[in-house]
């Protein structure tokens, strides 16, 4: 993943302990999401799908993770493409394990 926290840190001019608690909130979060992602396309909820996209990509780019951001918004996107939804929740998955590694708690 292409995050950087030191221009993150510049780019939003709030402290490391800030930052760190807002990407904390926002891992909570993203596990709700993915799970409630994976009910939506089960339900063929396609407005689900879209709303939890769009909630996710202002999130993600509110703290410059751009790579979430980005397939967040194709899954927003996506009209009723339920193989691209999928797709784009495979790679969101991956983005999200790479986030908690680069920010696990010492």
């Amino acid at each position: 993943m292409k995050v950087t926290k030191e221009k993150a840190l510049r780019s939003l001019g709030i402290t490391e302990q800030m930052y760190n608690e807002l990407i904390d909130d926002f891992i909570g979060q993203f596990v709700l999401d993915l799970n409630d992602l994976d009910v939506a396309i089960e339900k063929e909820d396609f407005e689900h799908i879209r709303q939890i996209g769009h909630s996710i990509k202002g999130s993600a780019g509110n703290l410059r993770l751009e790579e979430i951001a980005k397939a967040a918004k194709e899954i927003e996107c996506s009209e009723k493409n339920e193989v691209l939804i999928k797709e784009k929740i495979i790679v969101l998955k991956k983005y999200f394990e790479e986030l908690k590694e680069l920010f696990k708690k010492e």
